[in-house]
């Protein structure tokens, strides 16, 4: 079954389009809102653990449905829209996208040239559209990562397959948290800082004037291409269009990748491999603009706009994104991004630069550090740069400052916080009898003692977690709880994800007996116990 871009639908044989796109979009919301619930029950019925130690299903509609093209950057999804001209870094060549200014669907097109125009949404999906004749990038990033840790996952999305120019094109990155690239590049192309250390990798090329696809996966920076049916052009199997979305599936796991259009049932890739040696993956949607008229008569050849709907992940893991108040500083703008929500604990600061001696500041500019730039493969005094760094837990302000390089100013882009640390939930239990909490100790042998504390979870509480464990203080012990280690003045430890139980440990200093006093806050506040004993309770 295919999908129609535009106000006419899509509809298969002897249906109303109008009925068909209603009952799918329904179905659509209905496996959202599962998906939504099914994170919120991991989210505060998970034991202990790791933050993000859940998998579930995600789905991104793109429901919205305005009167004109509206720029589309939530806060659920990084919207990174680069060019590599230093005359385009605040104003995109203009162009043609598709849509016209009333939405209607295409030949109607309306002119851009605003980066935020170059992102936008009509009729319940979402397009991007980039002119450069240096360069230009676009790449999406959901706040969602893909797990296969468990066994394959897969990923789906719908696209069109109008293609204006053969110099316009996609690609698809899968790669690790910590090595992913704002602008992922192939380093043999004239921008970006080449590929991550690890990652897989699947782009739309060329092939005897049609659409066909390849893939890779990268070690150490090295591509290693996989096995691939280069000669199968999209071309010849379906009609082009820049109205119909039709379906596209990558699956991954840790030894093998298989990407095509199921509803065809025709796949460019079915490869297996050494074991990636990863199993967790920042997802990026990427589209690419180099010089769209090289090549092509006159008058042949434009840059294109693609349509994007109904982006799946099938195991799907969380992450906090925050995102700026500013898409870009340099000299003569502010200098400084504000973030609301501040960040959480494990917070990393994004960004891509250019310059020399970039310095941050969380403070508000009472000290600096340099920014800390991601080990690269291709590193280009003239090209934007990836920056990650750690930021301190309840950072709500970054300030920037930076020298020139050989061509021109300073300047970041895409400032954003990122972590995998996801804040709890808010407290959604009755405190109407309090619900009960429990403590059990288990001697474990020289001097130690575990101590075990649960909240209770009545029905009326059924999603009851554990808030803080304060230790009050510590009378000839020290006591290890959620990664940290507190003694005589005592301290307060937070999860970092929903619980219901936490363990500690008490370690006696000394012969004798120990007291610790504790306060464990749940969502209907704090309850206070002490553990110990004499010696012989250890």
């Amino acid at each position: 079954m295919t999908r129609q871009a535009g106000p006419g639908g899509w509809a298969g044989p002897g249906t109303p389009a109008g009925v068909l796109l209603r009952a799918r979009r329904w179905a659509m919301r209905a496996a959202g809102l599962l998906a939504g619930l099914c994170v919120l029950a991991l989210l505060t019925s998970s034991p202990d653990g790791p933050a993000l130690a859940q998998t579930t299903s995600w789905i991104e509609l793109f429901d919205g449905t305005p009167a004109s093209p509206q720029p589309y950057n939530p806060s659920t999804w990084d919207v990174l829209v680069h060019s590599r001209e230093a005359e385009t870094w605040k104003q995109l060549q203009p162009m043609a996208a598709h849509h016209g200014s009333n939405c209607a669907g295409a030949p109607a097109s309306h002119q851009i040239s605003a980066y935020a125009d170059a992102v936008f949404q009509c009729n319940g999906h979402v397009m991007t559209a980039i002119y450069a004749d240096a360069y230009g990038l676009i790449v999406l990033t959901p706040n969602r990562m893909v797990d296969f840790s468990g066994g394959e996952a897969v990923i789906r999305f719908d696209m069109t397959t109008f293609r204006s120019a053969p110099r316009d094109w996609v690609s698809f990155w899968l790669s690790p948290w910590d090595e992913h690239l704002p602008l992922p590049l192939q380093e043999w192309y004239p921008d970006g800082s080449g590929e991550p250390r690890r990652g897989v990798h699947v782009e739309m090329s060329n092939f005897n004037g049609g659409t066909t696809f390849n893939a890779s996966v990268i070690q150490n920076h090295v591509s290693l291409q996989l096995p691939s049916d280069f000669g199968l052009s999209y071309e010849s199997f379906l009609t082009t269009s820049a109205v119909r979305r039709d379906p596209f599936e990558l699956r991954i796991s840790r030894t093998s990748l298989k990407f095509g259009m199921p509803t065809y049932g025709r796949w460019w890739v079915n490869a297996t491999f050494p074991d990636l040696g990863w199993d967790r993956a920042v997802l990026q949607l990427a589209h690419h603009s180099y010089t769209p008229f090289k090549d092509c008569a006159p008058g042949a050849c434009a840059p294109n706009t693609w349509h994007w709907d109904n982006v799946q992940i099938d195991k799907a893991v969380p992450f906090v994104m925050l995102k700026g108040d500013r898409p870009w500083v340099d000299r003569t703008s502010r200098r400084y991004v504000q973030f609301n929500p501040s960040a959480p604990l494990n917070s990393s600061l994004r960004f891509v630069g250019i310059g020399t001696n970039l310095q941050v500041s969380f403070d508000g500019g009472v000290s600096w550090q340099l920014a800390q730039m991601k080990p690269v493969e291709k590193n280009v005094e003239e090209l934007f740069k990836p920056y990650w760094m750690p930021v301190p837990p309840g950072t709500s302000r970054v300030d920037f400052r930076g020298d020139g390089w050989w061509g021109g100013d300073w300047m970041v882009n895409d400032p954003v916080i990122w972590s995998q640390t996801v804040p709890l939930p808010p407290p959604t239990s009755t405190c109407s009898p309090r619900p009960r909490t429990t403590v059990q100790t288990q001697p474990l042998g020289s001097g130690r003692l575990q101590v075990t504390v649960q909240v209770g979870r009545p029905a009326y509480a059924a999603s009851n977690i554990i808030r803080s464990v304060r230790v009050v203080g510590a009378q000839n012990a020290q006591v290890s709880v959620l990664g940290q280690t507190f003694g005589a003045g005592g301290g307060t430890a937070v999860p970092t994800s929903a619980t219901q139980s936490v363990t500690l440990t008490v370690i006696r200093t000394a012969g004798g007996s120990v007291t610790v006093p504790l306060a464990i806050a749940d969502d209907c506040g704090e309850w206070t116990t002490f553990v110990g004993g004499g010696p012989s309770a250890f």
